[in-house]
């Protein structure tokens, strides 16, 4: 069986293709469910002490998307063609959904929110510009802020005990300068602030190559564009000369009839 162009069409190419029209189906609603997810996650960091019953419907809310993430993440494994493979590239969407919901843990899910939004996100937009990585940036610091914080808060010790700490603390983190004036030191802020770290070094790499990449595009186009004008000048040049060609024939030609 083959399709339109000729390609033959196998069972692993029709399950890619199941796959890539589920998500395609699916991004809109699951960057939907990933926003509100982040807005309870934030809810709950922000608003301290929060009132029992308020605290009760958020987390009743959270787990219900939570519920969900775990439902489109099984759907997908199960239309991916090779379905080990599929979960081992998409390892924190795993640990997330895998893991009790516990407080704990809230930190590791809504790394998996983000992550959830990003690359769902990223099937909705046009392509990478540079205000796209500085929302991206922007957006990656507030949620390292509300982690480190939901982490650190009322620990022994801890530098880290409002929102404006937080999000110092992520920025410089994120920048990888690390002033050392606010530190995570518990366990769940460390995890934190390693991947925060990672996150400034490939965020780095990013802009760089931007950078780069723009540089590059710039040099081949005016490369291009004095390509262009040699071109046209030889080509003035040949014109010229077959003028003058056609001229030194005409010559020739009167000077043979006079003779």
């Amino acid at each position: 069986m083959s399709n339109e162009q000729g390609i033959m069409s196998t069972p692993e190419t029709e399950r890619i293709a199941r796959l890539e029209s589920y998500e395609d189906r699916t991004s809109v609603l699951m960057v939907v469910l990933a926003l509100v997810y982040l807005g309870i996650y934030s809810a709950q960091v922000l608003i301290y002490p929060m009132p029992a019953a308020t605290s009760r419907t958020l987390t009743v809310v959270s787990l219900v998307i939570w519920a969900a993430f775990a439902v489109d993440l099984g759907v997908r494994v199960y239309l991916a063609p090779r379905r080990w493979a599929y979960l081992l590239r998409h390892p924190i969407d795993v640990l997330a959904v895998i893991v009790p919901a516990f407080r704990s843990l809230r930190v590791l899910r809504v790394i998996t929110a983000g992550q959830w939004l990003v690359r769902r996100g990223a099937r909705l937009a046009g392509g990478r510009t540079a205000a796209a990585i500085v929302l991206a940036v922007a957006f990656l610091a507030f949620v390292g802020a509300l982690a480190v914080l939901d982490a650190e808060r009322g620990a022994p010790g801890a530098t880290i005990q409002n929102f404006g700490d937080a999000i110092w603390w992520s920025f410089v983190t994120m920048s990888t300068v690390g002033y050392g004036d606010t530190f995570p030191v518990t366990g769940q802020g460390e995890v934190v602030a390693v991947g925060m770290m990672l996150v400034g070094i490939g965020l780095l790499g990013v802009v760089s190559g931007t950078l780069a990449s723009g540089f590059i595009a710039r040099l081949e186009g005016e490369q291009a564009s004095d390509m262009q004008e040699l071109i046209a000048k030889m080509d003035g040049l040949h014109e010229e000369l077959t003028v003058v060609r056609r001229e030194l024939s005409a010559l020739r030609a009167g000077v043979s009839d006079d003779q």
